[in-house]
């Protein structure tokens, strides 16, 4: 089973492509973008990091965007 990744977002690089990564790297991918602590896991950043825009990569805030959440 081969499952495909498809993200984007102000974080992330447009039209970047990488090859196989674990899914477990996914995790703190997504906790770096969201600057939440993450918890154990078996994941690494530095794998998938490179998706990441270059601000993001250097521990600065993410971008947020204004939009609003339907209710």
């Amino acid at each position: 089973m081969h499952p495909f990744f498809i993200a984007f977002g102000p974080n992330l690089k447009k039209n970047f492509i990488i090859n196989n990564f674990n899914i477990v790297d996914i995790y703190p991918l997504m906790c770096k973008i969201l600057n939440v602590e993450p918890a154990p896991h078996n994941g690494s950043l530095s794998n998938v990091e490179m998706m990441l825009t270059s601000s993001n990569r250097n521990n600065e805030p993410v971008k947020t965007t204004d939009r609003k959440v339907a209710s």
